[in-house]
């Protein structure tokens, strides 16, 4: 039986060893639980009293010796779904503190897992059944590796219910209707113009892509550059012909 996970909730060796074994054995006294978890039997009443106040043991007084045994072994869920409980309360603080003082700032992203994670980021700040606008990567995007990340990044993005609008030049017609036209809440217009690319318009965020032998992303949070962007967006949007 693998009980690495007993401590991932927090249980050292040796309280998960004396937990198993009044486990199997039920209740029990410190002589068998000694013999049997192999703990010394100057540390068994120290194990037994910090598993009792993490509510995983208990004990009863039969003529009065103190038989301890495991509580049962759901209760074990319970560390989980308190750490979760702390977990998100602490995240909803560290979120707040950021939004406190974070104002305008550029942050950089080097390689395709960090670039994946600020999609990721991005996609939970604006929400589900948001949007955003995109002056997309070139003809990279018809090479494996962009094809496989954007399968990725999109499948969260579905998930979601996040829309995009996206201007290609006419030029890569074919890699979009190839890979790219059949994937849902997904609209896509062409443009004759050269338009600067790998530019993600998100709500405050200004995220630009360069996808070379190491991408790199610089993501500007900036209401101002913002505006100006999905301002210029929707201005070659009105100009931009579905085929």
């Amino acid at each position: 039986m693998d009980t690495k996970i007993l401590s991932d909730i927090g249980l050292s060796d040796r309280e998960i060893s004396v937990y198993i074994t009044l486990v199997r054995l039920g209740a029990t006294t410190t002589g068998p639980l000694v013999k049997a978890s192999e703990i010394p039997s100057a540390k068994i009443y120290e194990i037994l009293d910090k598993l009792i106040r993490k509510g995983i043991v208990t004990y009863v007084i039969k003529g009065k010796i103190k038989h301890f045994q495991a509580s049962g072994p759901r209760t074990l869920l319970n560390f989980f779904d308190e750490r979760k409980v702390a977990l998100e309360t602490l995240v909803r603080h560290l979120e707040l503190t950021k939004k406190d003082k974070l104002g305008n700032q550029a942050t950089v992203y080097e390689g395709i897992k960090s670039i994946r994670a600020a999609f990721y980021e991005l996609f939970e700040y604006i929400g589900k059944n948001s949007e955003y606008c995109v002056f997309p990567i070139g003809e990279q995007l018809g090479t494996k590796e962009l094809i496989k990340f954007w399968a990725q990044v999109f499948h969260k993005r579905v998930e979601m219910k996040i829309k995009v609008r996206t201007l290609p030049s006419i030029k890569w017609h074919r890699i979009f209707e190839n890979f790219y036209s059949e994937y849902k809440l997904f609209e896509i217009r062409y443009v004759k113009q050269q338009f600067p690319t790998g530019v993600f318009i998100f709500k405050d965020h200004v995220l630009n892509i360069l996808w070379e032998e190491k991408p790199i992303a610089f993501l500007i949070r900036s209401s101002e550059n913002y505006s100006t962007w999905q301002e210029f967006f929707e201005k070659q949007w009105a100009k931009g012909k579905s085929l």
